[in-house]
């Protein structure tokens, strides 16, 4: 037997869904003892747990690094250079990012957010010689 051609992705998508829901779930699986996906599912609801907050699903699938500050409260990441709170140097800080930015978090909380250090800017900044330089 063979199908019909698919004209469009959404047309491919109505027929997988439509499939998942209509044959997949409803047909019997000897991996499941005779019962049904959706039998399973059905007989398992008392076990769903609700989360009180859903923001929370916002940081926990965070891509997640760990970066040792450096003197001059820089980070490297991804072969990308990112600024961060003075505080933060000479410390190990839990990094984590997503493709909107890069945050600093602390006891699981986001405490600050890291900031792309422009390079072509970074070239004009004015630079005065360290009163220290010459005490070695």
């Amino acid at each position: 037997m063979q199908a019909n051609p698919v004209h469009s992705l959404e047309e491919l998508n109505e027929r997988f869904w439509r499939w998942l829901e209509e044959d997949y779930h409803r047909r019997v699986h000897a991996s499941l003892e005779g019962r049904t996906p959706h039998e399973m599912f059905h007989a398992q609801l008392e076990n769903i747990t609700y989360l009180e907050d859903p923001s929370i699903l916002d940081t926990i699938f965070l891509k997640r690094e760990q970066r040792k500050v450096k003197a001059d409260s820089t980070i490297t990441l991804n072969k990308h250079l990112y600024e961060v709170p003075s505080r933060f140097i000479g410390s190990s800080i839990d990094v984590r990012l997503d493709e909107h930015g890069v945050y600093i978090f602390e006891d699981d909380k986001k405490v600050a957010e890291a900031t792309p250090v422009s390079m072509k800017d970074n070239a004009y900044v004015k630079r005065v010689r360290s009163p220290f330089q010459y005490l070695k």
